[in-house]
């Protein structure tokens, strides 16, 4: 079947999206920045190969490379991303609650500059009408119900009145991060812009680090603590040697940075400087 290349280290849903539409995952290894390797990609490339999914992890923005085939863009993270992930033929972002300008509940956004596939998707979205409203309508093809409600769209509208508010404070506690963390405490590379969506690092014994840090009433979270190549939902699939994303998955904690503030990040670099003292 039709082919869509995927970085083996991010969310399910990515690859979730490939197998829901018939095609076929193809794991593709990461850099040491958790974004989609540009060489991996290309050697997991192949005359079925139909679209290449990077995703613009954390907030990071993946500098886009032309293989050959439609780029569609995975910024579920990177609201506020600057310059925005906007690299291919469609760019998909989520204001999921837990996002940088989340909803209250499920939402979500697709962009692009094609308006006719636009359409198609404004189309799918409503149960495939082919001109806005509901009943009597005429169907071009199947649908579903996956529009925005009121409900959502009110939410986001008040939250965009601090959303750069959110990304500047983010930023600026992502610095203190960084200049505050012992040395065996590795921040993992940020692009220039990102909206840091997640402050992650990467520990040796990581599983031990955020134990200590809960006992400390520190939280801490792994994002993800598995590559793709071992869900067992993709088993079968095409795949490149995937090193770095396995490392990564061994390694990477996510700390606190949505809701804190200045003595916050100072707290928990100070229990981290205890923790090998």
């Amino acid at each position: 079947g039709d082919e869509v290349i995927v970085p083996a280290f991010t969310f399910f849903a990515t690859a979730g999206a490939v197998l829901a539409i018939g095609a076929v995952p193809v794991l593709a290894d990461v850099g040491e920045d958790a974004l989609l390797d540009a060489a991996s990609a290309g050697e997991a490339a192949g005359p079925r190969t139909r679209a290449v999914i990077p995703v613009h992890l954390f907030g990071s923005r993946w500098e886009p490379v032309d293989l050959g085939v439609p780029i569609v863009d995975d910024a579920a993270q990177a609201i506020g991303t600057e310059p925005t992930p906007c690299t291919g033929a469609l760019t998909v972002l989520s204001a999921y609650p837990t996002k940088t300008w989340g909803a209250a509940g499920d939402a979500g956004f697709v962009a692009g500059d094609d308006e006719e596939l636009l359409a198609r998707i404004r189309s799918l979205a409503a149960h495939g009408s082919r001109a806005p409203g509901h009943h009597g309508r005429e169907q071009g093809h199947a649908g579903r119900a996956s529009r925005l409600d009121a409900v959502q769209a009110a939410v986001l509208v008040g939250h965009a009145e601090v959303l750069g508010e959110r990304i500047a404070r983010r930023r600026a506690l992502a610095s203190r991060y960084d200049e505050g963390l012992p040395d065996w405490v590795r921040p993992l590379p940020r692009s220039s812009g990102c909206a840091v969506h997640q402050y992650v690092v990467r520990v040796q014994r990581r599983d031990e680090v955020g134990a200590a840090l809960a006992q400390a009433d520190v939280g801490s979270a792994v994002y993800y603590p598995r590559p793709l190549t071992a869900q067992p939902a993709l088993d079968g699939c095409p795949r490149r040697p995937t090193p770095v994303a396995e490392r990564l998955a061994d390694e990477v904690l996510a700390l606190p940075v949505a809701d804190c503030g200045p003595d916050d990040v100072d707290r928990v670099c100070e229990v981290l400087r205890g923790l090998r003292s």
